[in-house]
């Protein structure tokens, strides 16, 4: 989030918005790490929502052993790889 501060009539306002992160910075491993635990967290709720099964869930994932998969339910994302990353993004459209 980008918090933006200005002064309008005679009080201060503080606005947010999303930070967006140019695709040229995207591969970067410490981007990556930043954006991997909102990323899946998001992705996490958006398939309980829609009510996807785990198959369903691996396969927009692409396929993650289910070892992994499991770890990234529980909350243990590390740094995802970049597929993964814009896999997981592609359910926020």
């Amino acid at each position: 989030m980008v918090a933006h501060l200005f002064r309008e009539r005679d009080q201060y306002v503080l606005q947010y918005e999303p930070a967006v992160v140019p695709a040229d910075r995207r591969r970067d491993p410490k981007v990556r790490k930043q954006m991997s635990a909102p990323a899946m967290r998001a992705f996490f709720n958006i398939a309980e929502a829609w009510k996807l099964s785990t198959g369903e869930q691996r396969g927009l994932l692409g396929w993650p052993p289910e070892s992994t998969f499991y770890k990234y339910k529980a909350g243990h994302y590390g740094t995802l790889p970049y597929d993964m990353l814009m896999r997981s993004s592609s359910s926020f459209s």
